[in-house]
């Protein structure tokens, strides 16, 4: 802008009376030059004044800034210290309920494994006992059959139809070893004294609990109890009153019985043998 004024000056001082001398002319654009300059040089000197004048107002915004950025640092740097602190908590809980799952995991699979080892010696073992309460809660007078019956009254109609559904071979077993052979009665009519039923009670859940053992004292028992109900049968009706019919069919049914309870142990024991023969051997 100074030059554009000096410059409209310039042509003004031209255009004058050319009358005026040449040294006039150029002494008149000097000074006017000069003040010109003078006038810069004072706005500049005020403007460098205004800004000195405004530091020395905020003398403290500076450090002000400083501080509330100081702060706002260490803010960040106690959040970031808190989150780490936490993850590392976090990371070392997890550790530990890794490692606590795992036991409890090794545990139980242990266990399954243990059951699922089992599990041939396991089903029998049930088999028979259910056999014994089905036997007592068929029979009348006898003491086992007071107590399983007075256990099964308490049941529901729906309670009842899953307890029979549950225990289906062990009903089977206790209709085979209690129906009569008699021709005169009818077919699944309970035939065995109630002190007898107590004695047969007792030896079938002997022989659960050591069949659980893998003891092949169990089939003793199995079979004494088997044979035991079928000779009584026997001997207690004559041979005119025989149903013959039900006779096979019931003998067969313990055979059959008598095999499928007897073979897992049976082949337990065949095994162990056979390892211990191959070790003497060798």
């Amino acid at each position: 802008m100074v030059r554009f004024e000096s410059e409209i000056h310039f042509e003004t001082f031209v255009s004058m009376d050319e009358s005026e001398g040449l040294e006039a002319r150029f002494a008149n654009v000097f000074d006017y030059i000069d003040a010109k300059s003078l006038t810069i040089e004072k706005f500049i000197k005020a403007r460098l004044a205004q800004k000195n004048d405004q530091t020395k107002e905020n003398p403290i915004s500076k450090p002000e800034e400083i501080a509330s950025s100081q702060h706002l640092e260490n803010k960040m740097d106690n959040g970031s210290s808190v989150g780490n602190q936490r993850k590392i908590e976090f990371q070392t809980k997890f550790r530990d309920f890794r490692k606590r799952s795992s036991g409890l995991f090794d545990i139980f699979s242990t266990q399954i494994e243990t059951v699922w080892g089992n599990l041939p010696f396991i089903i029998p073992s049930i088999v028979i006992f259910q056999t014994a309460m089905w036997l007592a809660f068929l029979s009348d007078g006898s003491i086992s059959g007071d107590i399983v019956q007075n256990r099964a009254d308490a049941f529901g109609d729906v309670s009842r139809s899953i307890a029979i559904l549950l225990t289906i071979f062990g009903a089977i077993g206790g209709y085979l070893l209690s129906s009569t052979f008699d021709n005169n009665f009818p077919y699944g009519e309970f035939s065995i004294h109630p002190e007898v039923v107590d004695v047969m009670v007792i030896l079938l859940v002997l022989a659960s609990i050591l069949y659980l053992l893998k003891n092949r004292q169990s089939l003793y028992y199995l079979h004494l109890v088997i044979f035991g109900s079928v000779f009584l049968r026997l001997i207690e009706v004559n041979i005119a009153s025989y149903n013959f019919i039900s006779i096979i069919l019931q003998t067969s049914g313990l055979v059959l019985f008598s095999f499928f309870l007897s073979s897992p142990i049976l082949q337990y024991k065949k095994s162990i043998e056979e390892k211990a023969s191959t070790l003497d051997t060798s």
